[in-house]
């Protein structure tokens, strides 16, 4: 059921305007700027995975949040997290979506 559920929003999501790898898989979403009330300088990606990412894959995402510095990590200006086929990140204080690039700096 989930599995059919992930594919069906696979399908539906906006196709990227250039690729986006991240695993040796192709990502889909769109990056929105977080308006809705009023001007603001963040933006949230939400973005799915054409095929799930390994357990390896995301123990090697915690691994690296982990062995940032907390202190400099709270600091970071894009956040990104991945669970199954799902990725989310937010930027926060930026005027315009941050390069692919630097999602993919965040996940290695």
């Amino acid at each position: 059921m989930l599995r059919a559920s992930a594919d069906a929003l696979y399908r539906s999501a906006p196709e990227p305007r250039a690729t986006r790898p991240a695993f040796d898989r192709q990502v889909r979403g769109e990056w929105v700027a977080a308006d809705l009330l009023g001007p603001s300088n963040t933006y949230l990606f939400l973005g799915v995975l054409d095929r799930e990412a390994t357990t390896k894959d995301l123990a090697g995402i915690r691994r690296r949040a982990d062995d940032r510095l907390r202190p400099e990590r709270d600091r970071d200006p894009i956040q990104v997290e991945v669970m199954g086929r799902t990725m989310i990140a937010v930027a926060i204080g930026t005027t315009a979506r941050p390069p692919w690039s630097e999602i993919i700096d965040r996940l290695q």
